[in-house]
């Protein structure tokens, strides 16, 4: 066992509490409609109107809610 991670440990138990931010980078309402619209779309067919790439991480976790 490490000793920063007894360090940490020490300072403070608890987990912190997550952060409710609203999303900055993606219309939501426009991903809303797009997946009424086209609900057997592909992610990279998804990701084009929006501007952003298929394999990052914005429109996977908005697709997924997180």
């Amino acid at each position: 066992m490490g000793v920063a991670s007894v360090t940490r440990w020490l300072k403070g138990p608890e987990p912190k509490p997550s952060r409710n931010k609203p999303a900055t980078k993606l219309d939501m309402d426009a991903l809303a409609s797009d997946v009424r619209d086209n609900p057997d779309a592909y992610q990279y067919e998804r990701a084009q109107p929006f501007w952003c790439a298929c394999s990052g991480n914005q429109l996977c976790s908005a697709l997924s809610g997180r």
